[in-house]
């Protein structure tokens, strides 16, 4: 919301993110992320409310991989859940654009009230 109530864009931005699973399996494949420990730490910084009102849940996690679920949960929640989300900015998953991509397109050309025959794209 902060991009959105400072800037004035032409079209309305894109908010593109990945499911929480596929981005997981990608981290543990590459390997940037083997320190990851098996227990969420809730950090020791100012703000760290969206933590803390989790805490219980966040205390039961057992491996790398429900925390690092749960860290893109986190990490995404405040702009999934917020109310202006898809009124301010479009949020799309990168799933959805992979698999429907003339769907997308069409849903992102309609909110830009862009008229373009799609058609000529060869998906």
């Amino acid at each position: 919301n902060y991009l959105t109530s400072t800037y004035s864009f032409k079209y309305k931005p894109i908010f593109m993110v990945r499911h929480p699973f596929a981005v997981v399996a990608s981290q543990m494949k590459h390997g940037g992320w083997k320190n990851v420990t098996s227990h969420f730490m809730i950090p020791n910084t100012p703000f760290n409310e969206r933590y803390k009102k989790h805490e219980g849940f966040l205390s039961s996690l057992n491996t790398e991989i429900e925390v690092l679920v749960a860290t893109w949960c986190l990490t995404n929640q405040v702009a999934l859940n917020h109310s202006k989300n898809n009124i301010n900015w479009m949020t799309i998953t990168y799933e959805e654009l992979l698999i429907q991509p003339e769907i997308t397109l069409e849903r992102i050309l309609k909110e830009w009230q862009i008229v373009y025959d799609i058609s000529k794209i060869n998906f």
